[in-house]
C-alpha cells in the first residue's frame, strides 16, 4: 500500500467517523460504510471522503468547526 493510498483511506476514515457522530448513527452503520469504503478504488475513496466532510459540516452542532478546520486537524501522514 503506498502512502497516498494509506493517506487517502485515513482520510476517509475519519470523515465517516465525523459523519456518523453528526448523524447519530449506530456502530453497526458506521462498521458496515468503513468495511465497504475500504474495498474501492483510491479514486473513489477520495471523492466518499470529500462527501462524508461536507456531510459532517452540514451537519455539526453550531459552533463546532468549520469545514477548513475539520481539514486541518486530520494529519494524513
Amino acid at each position: 500500500m503506498s502512502a497516498a493510498t494509506s493517506q487517502v483511506g485515513r482520510r476517509l476514515a475519519y470523515a465517516i467517523n465525523a459523519a456518523c457522530s453528526a448523524r447519530g448513527d449506530d456502530d453497526a452503520n458506521r462498521i458496515a460504510l468503513l468495511a465497504e469504503a475500504s474495498q474501492l478504488p483510491v479514486d473513489t475513496q477520495r471523492g466518499l471522503a470529500e462527501h462524508f466532510e461536507l456531510v459532517y459540516v452540514e451537519l455539526r452542532p453550531r459552533g463546532s468547526d468549520s469545514h477548513g478546520s475539520f481539514r486541518r486537524k486530520v494529519r494524513y501522514g
